[in-house]
């Protein structure tokens, strides 16, 4: 396939995927990290999307600015999804590693309204065995939606103990 075609096909794919929940996409809160002192970021992964293969997960994760998820917080629709959710005894699958995470579901139902713009979507690819990650592309986005930066395949990095990367290793991986 020529570079253009790829270029072409991962476009219409970040597309679908920014778009939010009209292709099935189930995003599920795992983590949290600040660009400044004052501009929380939370990260969610799509529960749809995972595959396993060859002994690796990948799946897609998106970067949602906390203020973003905050407008929608209030949003009825949203309110009455995760107390539902809650009464038929649904637990976030963050809750396996921190047990008393408040507000884990009201961010998933928040993080899955098609308002909600990404900040970036990354295909991740997890090897738990090796305890490694890396990136196999996805794009940055700018406020205003359109593609900033693309990412292609990375490096294997290790997993950090703690970190963002571990979490969600442990709820795809199991307990390490």
């Amino acid at each position: 396939m020529h570079r253009k075609n790829i270029r072409t096909v991962m476009a219409v794919m970040v597309s679908c995927l920014f778009v939010g929940n009209a292709f099935g996409a189930d995003w599920k809160f795992y983590g949290e990290f600040s660009t400044a002192p004052d501009t929380k970021e939370l990260l969610f992964y799509d529960s749809e999307s995972i595959k396993n293969s060859n002994n690796s997960i990948k799946l897609w994760i998106k970067v949602v600015s906390y203020g973003d998820i905050e407008k929608n917080l209030k949003n009825r629709s949203v309110i009455d999804k995760a107390t539902k959710k809650i009464a038929r005894g649904y637990n976030p699958p963050i809750t396996k590693i921190y047990p008393k995470v408040e507000n884990a579901v009201q961010l998933e139902e928040a993080a899955n309204e098609p308002t909600i713009k990404s900040n970036a979507l990354i295909l991740y690819q997890i090897v738990c065995k090796d305890n490694k990650l890396r990136k196999i592309s996805g794009a940055s986005f700018k406020k205003n939606g359109t593609p900033d930066q693309r990412f292609g395949i990375s490096t294997w990095e290790d997993i950090a103990p703690g970190s963002n990367a571990d979490n969600l290793a442990k709820i795809l991986c199991g307990s390490k």
